[in-house]
């Protein structure tokens, strides 16, 4: 605010302090600025490192893992026997001479006829040598292969059946002699959406 004065006279200027106490001064955050804090939050909720994979018991890891080969379905059991939580290791073999067998890892960009498939299940608790279960593999074909690909149902340890047009075999992936016959009678189905282990 200005005072008149009198010619000759410098003008004076009247200052007030309106600085109040315990008032919040407000802070101006740049628009760029603002932009990279919402960006750093989103990754921090959306990214999923790689040591901390979906589990193996998971419905949508399966069926992701199967789907990289066409031919033989997977047939798997409906309900474990006791003492078994989840099957893992899915393998698949493709068709071909010069083909080598996949873990359902590889991506080539490319749908693979598949011949067989394995996967293993494991205790719960581990693999114990003696009275202990054992590892169980299972590995599916085409009933009507002219190669086969699964091992000599006259194997020590292991159970062969049908489901469809699929042949099944079960057998111990581990040491020692053990007895399958909860394997014998177990529900089947290609249906993941019946396996009742995965979540």
């Amino acid at each position: 605010m200005r005072i008149p004065h009198k010619q000759g006279h410098r003008p004076h200027l009247l200052c007030h302090d309106h600085h109040v106490e315990n008032q919040p001064a407000h802070v101006r955050i740049p628009p760029h600025l603002a932009a990279v804090v919402v960006i750093l939050a989103y990754a921090l909720f959306a990214w999923r490192p790689a040591d901390n994979p979906p589990p193996p018991d998971a419905r949508e890891t399966v069926a992701s893992t199967l789907a990289k080969g066409s031919g033989i379905a997977m047939v798997l059991p409906v309900r474990l026997p006791a003492g078994y939580n989840f099957g893992r290791d899915y393998q698949y073999s493709p068709a071909g001479p010069d083909d080598d067998s996949f873990d359902g890892d590889h991506d080539f960009g490319k749908t693979v006829e598949v011949v067989s498939r394995d996967v293993t299940f494991v205790p719960a608790n581990g693999v114990q040598e003696h009275g202990g279960l054992p590892a169980v593999e299972l590995c599916v074909e085409d009933a009507h292969a002219k190669q086969p690909q699964c091992p000599d149902p006259g194997t020590t340890g292991s159970i062969r059946c049908r489901h469809g047009q699929a042949l099944l075999t079960f057998y111990v992936a581990s040491r020692g002699h053990h007895d399958l016959s909860a394997w014998r009678t177990l529900e089947l189905t290609t249906d993941l959406d019946k396996v009742t282990w995965l979540h």
